[in-house]
């Protein structure tokens, strides 16, 4: 069995204070230092123990301001509707995407495998973080963009909307289909360890692929996202009702 780091046990005590009422909503949580003399911890891991409650919504921190309870409980999951495009779009908007590298370089045998191309022309493959309004980290995901529209990559995240949207917007090339899969997975050590939440945890993979008129891809997107913080809806209606 896989040691729970300790930054999670730590946190794991502070959400039980909060949700027990010692710090209750607009209270203060205790400084770095203060956690580090009283837990016996370093600050490494009072800071990364801090961010797994800002990441689940339930404190916020301000320059100068110290750490604030904004929330008792971690705010309820984020429900995709299992729709169309117009609601993938609106999860671009609503979910903000945070880039934190971009490189280009030729796919993997499984990624070109995925994405149906030889793979020989580098691709700008972007990882990043998706957010809720709120602050809540929702999913670890990494986009591809082809060789044709790789220079797009640099806005990504600079603007709302989807990164097919700013394509459409700059070439005039739209989606004709999307090709979805989900499955069920357990996280790794390394993919937990970018959420912020302990490995083994139970998440959603959403693999995405937005193809023109030829088939052709224009974006992919491979998502990871924690069980407890987003699920998708769908909703059936029998023939004639």
């Amino acid at each position: 069995m896989a040691r729970i780091p300790r930054y999670h046990v730590l946190a794991d005590g502070l959400r039980s204070e909060i949700r027990s009422g010692r710090y209750p909503v607009g209270a203060q949580l205790p400084t770095e230092l203060e956690i580090c003399r009283t837990e016996g911890v370093s600050r490494h891991t009072a800071r990364d123990a801090l961010r797994i409650l800002i990441d689940e919504g339930l404190v916020e921190r301000r320059q100068g301001a110290g750490t604030k309870v904004i929330a008792a409980q971690r705010p309820a999951a984020f429900v995709q509707p299992l729709g169309g495009p117009q609601e993938l779009m609106q999860y671009a908007r609503d979910a903000r995407l945070e880039i934190s590298a971009t490189v280009r370089r030729p796919l993997d045998a499984w990624e070109a495998a995925w994405l149906e191309t030889a793979g020989e022309e580098p691709w700008a493959v972007a990882d990043g973080l998706r957010r809720r309004a709120g602050g809540e980290m929702l999913a670890r995901t990494r986009l591809f963009i082809p060789a044709r529209f790789a220079v797009i990559a640099g806005e990504i995240g600079a603007s709302p909307g989807a990164v097919q949207e700013l394509i459409e917007r700059r070439w005039g090339v739209r989606p004709a289909r999307i090709a979805q899969q989900i499955t069920a997975q357990v996280l790794d050590e390394e993919a937990a360890r970018a959420l912020h939440v302990k490995p083994g945890t139970a998440a959603l993979r959403t693999l995405r692929r937005y193809l023109d008129e030829q088939d052709r891809v224009i974006v992919a997107s491979d998502s990871l996202h924690p069980a407890d913080r987003f699920a998708y809806e769908m909703t059936y209606h029998r023939d004639g009702a």
